[in-house]
């Protein structure tokens, strides 16, 4: 038996395009489910082994690609989509620093 080296991932963030995508505990498709992502899901995925991606985020596992008749569980994210994904943090002033940790002592 030739046994095939796993490759990082050249495209590591992936969107669930299918309406669920099961991740396993093994990259085997008889391996048992260990979670159901729902469609729009961000993934990150580390290395590629044929079908399947090794899955570090949201959660651990191994996730197909496509199902076994050709239909998209996962697309690639661009740059620009990805970015968009996260949500958007800004800058507080001291005023407003100050009014938020004032909020949780009690003057007495």
């Amino acid at each position: 038996e030739v046994r095939q080296e796993m490759e990082p991932s050249k495209e590591s963030y992936f969107i669930v395009v299918a309406e669920v995508a099961e991740v396993r505990a093994l990259s085997s498709i008889d391996s048992v489910i260990v979670a159901r992502l729902p469609k729009g899901t961000l993934t990150k995925i580390e290395y590629v082994d044929r079908n399947s991606g090794m899955l570090t985020s949201p959660t651990y596992g191994w996730i197909s690609f496509a199902t076994s008749d050709g239909a998209e569980i996962l697309q690639p994210v661009k740059q620009e989509q990805k970015s968009t994904q996260r949500p958007k943090s800004r800058k507080m002033s001291l005023r407003e620093v100050a009014e938020e940790l004032g909020k949780g002592l009690a003057i007495r």
